[in-house]
């Protein structure tokens, strides 16, 4: 299924939980983080993907 037809049929992202969820379901090639503001959020989010991706 291509990448449009599959974030169409996902909900918003509310938060951290939220977006890894969604981030397990579709698998992307690439996660490009944008909004975080500060660095304990860019930690904690890192933490919670719990090394499935290299950096």
């Amino acid at each position: 299924m291509p990448a449009a037809a599959r974030s169409a049929q996902l909900p918003a992202c509310s938060g951290q939980a939220e977006m890894i969820e969604v981030i397990d379901r579709i698998k992307p090639l690439l996660i490009v983080l944008m909004h975080y503001f500060v660095p304990s959020v860019l930690q904690r989010f890192l933490r919670r993907m719990g090394g499935r991706f290299a950096l």
